[in-house]
């Protein structure tokens, strides 16, 4: 598991975000808790976009040039 120190629920994997999410999306349509649960899954949004984020911020830095000695932008 990887630790951001962005990151607001760290001790949650993806999975388990996401599943919070459909409960939470559930309880909102029955109506139950509605302040409380729409709350929550914005808190819940926001932690899985900061992830997602990071994710390709990481994948862009792996990213090769595609001819050797020029840049990407001279293309």
């Amino acid at each position: 598991m990887m630790y951001y120190s962005k990151l607001k629920l760290p001790f949650l994997t993806a999975r388990q975000l996401l599943q919070s999410r459909r409960r939470l999306r559930n309880s909102i349509r029955r109506g139950k808790e509605v302040a409380e649960s729409s709350d929550l899954l914005k808190q819940i949004d926001d932690e899985l976009q900061s992830r997602r984020d990071q994710r390709f911020q990481n994948a862009s830095k792996k990213t090769p040039s595609l001819y050797r000695g020029l840049k990407d932008e001279n293309l």
